[in-house]
């Protein structure tokens, strides 16, 4: 089966090294996209893109899950897991 997973912070990374340590890989990680940190203001990915490229994981990163975004995500995944994602899921998408 084809499944995607919504994570954005520590704790969603933890779970996602905890399932891909168990042979699950999702087919994508759609996480909020990174926020400028530190003094330079540079863009900081989040930790669960840094996780899912560690494993080789496609990453989504969309600012908005526009319809056209949930479409797409629907035609690649037949399901998907959710933890600590840090927005409100538009209930086209649910």
């Amino acid at each position: 089966m084809r499944w995607g997973y919504f994570g954005t912070d520590e704790f969603s990374r933890s779970v996602l090294e905890r399932l891909l340590n168990k042979g699950e890989k999702p087919r994508l990680v759609i996480t909020t996209p990174g926020k400028p940190r530190g003094r330079g203001r540079n863009l900081k990915p989040t930790p669960v893109k840094s996780a899912a490229l560690e494993a080789g994981v496609d990453v989504l990163t969309p600012e908005k899950l526009t319809k056209g975004v949930c479409e797409k995500l629907k035609s690649l995944c037949d399901f998907f897991l959710l933890c600590s994602y840090g927005k409100i899921l538009p209930s086209h998408l649910l």
